[in-house]
């Protein structure tokens, strides 16, 4: 199958376009005459997932509901290589291969090369079905070049507007398109609707999981006793993540952890981030000026520890960041400055529509408007069009302080919806 694919990516480049009809007329008479197409089940599911560690958390639901939908399957899931230390975890899967390079979406040919590779590694299994948890073409096209007899996705995109990711070259591709439900908003909805759509039922366990070792948390722990802070009343700061326009400077986070230590005398505060976040962490400690209060781990711990770290604090102040969403799996009530302006109007592809923490109590402060380079922005997924910290560096420390006030009313309260503030 291999030389086959590499046939139709020469013709392909002999054309100087891909059209996804002729990919299945040239391979699908390959795939039957190698067997990929006999009505004999091999009990072999593959799951596809190419975004990154929020979206991972927010699959688990839906990884669940298809484990128990098909216990006695074999399921392999195709995950980022940034969520391997959860990832290794999970109970519901039994092989995992991971993407470890960001797809290049400008250059088919390289792209396609990538997809390659993985098919190679896949083809042996034979599988029944390829479900696609996709937001860009790459999974797609790796869930048919597995092999897969059905290809699951739905009938249109995940997220974005197909004319960005340009989804209608490879919707050919998927033989089992299920509507997309426009009540679903929260990301965790939308994974969940396609599942609903293939089962015919609803899931009635929505909730999050995240998974890691027993060790992790007896790493965590011991970390947590040898600093002094595990008796003690634990905010988890995280001031990294993907996309720099979500970044709240450290500096802001300081300021706001010494008004808060000075309310709370027993509070203890943990930084948490990767080996990027190292330089903000040294400046959060700087600005802080109480040593003993901060445990810098940024760069120090893996994913598995930091949320075994996160199950043990009382509060996540922090960006918009894959951690948000662990710390909501695990049930952390979330304090979150956010670059999507008040000024913004919200549309259902709105970060703050699909990507709030989820099932805990959490408050979103806003800027109050648009930076100016931001009014007329075409960027509505995270509201700011910078490529830096730009609009987020608006939000003052007073109004992040109101938010974490409104933040432990709402945990008296067990009040687990989310509250916007500017």
């Amino acid at each position: 199958m291999i030389q086959t694919f590499q046939k139709f990516l020469d013709e392909t480049c002999r054309i100087g376009s891909f059209d996804s009809v002729d990919m299945k007329h040239f391979l699908e008479p390959i795939f039957e005459r190698e067997g990929f197409r006999d009505e004999t089940s091999s009990n072999e599911i593959l799951i596809v997932h190419d975004a990154g560690i929020g979206d991972f958390v927010n699959l688990s639901p839906s990884i669940r509901a298809i484990r128990q939908k098909y216990p006695n399957s074999r399921i392999t899931m195709i995950c980022n290589s940034k969520s391997k230390s959860l990832a290794r975890s999970c109970p519901y899967i039994d092989s995992f291969y991971y993407i470890r390079k960001e797809s290049n979406f400008e250059n088919f040919v390289d792209l396609y090369k990538t997809q390659m590779e993985f098919a190679e590694k896949l083809l042996p299994f034979k599988f029944d079905l390829a479900i696609c948890f996709c937001h860009y073409i790459d999974g797609i096209l790796l869930g048919y070049m597995s092999g897969a007899k059905k290809i699951v996705h739905y009938n249109g995109t995940m997220i974005c507007d197909p004319t960005i990711w340009k989804l209608n070259i490879v919707i050919d591709l998927i033989n089992w398109k299920i509507p997309m439900n426009l009540s679903n908003m929260h990301i965790a909805d939308r994974y969940l609707g396609l599942i609903e759509g293939m089962f015919d039922e609803s899931i009635e366990d929505r909730s999050l999981e995240v998974w890691y070792e027993p060790r992790c948390l007896n790493i965590a722990r011991q970390i947590l006793i040898d600093h002094g802070f595990l008796d003690k009343s634990i905010f988890a700061i995280v001031m990294g993540g993907t996309g720099n326009q979500k970044h709240y400077p450290p500096e802001k986070y300081a300021l706001l952890a010494r008004k808060i230590s000075e309310e709370i005398p027993n509070a203890r505060f943990v930084i948490l981030g990767g080996i990027s976040d190292v330089e903000s962490g040294k400046i959060f400690v700087r600005e802080f000026e109480n040593p003993d209060r901060v445990l810098d781990l940024s760069g120090k711990i893996n994913l598995a520890e930091t949320s075994a770290i996160l199950s043990m604090c009382s509060m996540y102040i922090g960006n918009d960041t894959g951690t948000m969403h662990v710390a909501s799996a695990v049930e952390i009530p979330c304090l979150i400055p956010i670059c999507f302006p008040a000024d913004h109007d919200i549309t259902p592809n709105s970060v703050l529509k699909m990507y709030y923490p989820r099932g805990v109590p959490s408050v979103i402060v806003q800027p109050r408007q648009s930076s100016p380079e931001c009014i007329n922005s075409h960027e509505f997924f995270f509201g700011c069009q910078s490529n830096q910290p730009h609009c987020i560096t608006q939000i003052e420390v007073e109004t992040m302080l109101a938010g974490f006030h409104l933040l432990l009313e709402k945990i008296q309260n067990d009040d687990r919806s989310v509250d916007l503030i500017c």
